[in-house]
């Protein structure tokens, strides 16, 4: 979105010095194929996400890898329905 928004003429520049913290940015954050040097953004999200499962609730099913999570949430949240 940053680079359609680039070529578009609809961002603004990043000044050097303007960003107080950007030393605090890891340089794999500042180069990144859409906004190489982070000229135009800045990254403001970091985080992982967790889901609990009460086992005694939760029918249980076999999971090997993130897509069997997504495709069987509904199952673990609400065992109740098919």
């Amino acid at each position: 979105m940053v680079s359609i928004l680039k070529n578009e003429g609809m961002l603004d520049t990043i000044a050097d010095g303007e960003l107080q913290n950007k030393g605090n940015i890891e340089d794999k954050w500042l180069n990144v194929d859409f906004d190489n040097g982070r000229m135009h953004s800045i990254p403001y999200q970091w985080g992982s996400t967790s889901f609990m499962v009460n086992l005694w609730q939760a029918t249980l099913i076999e999971m090997t890898n993130h897509k069997d999570v997504s495709n069987n949430l509904i199952k673990l949240v609400h065992p109740n329905i098919k």
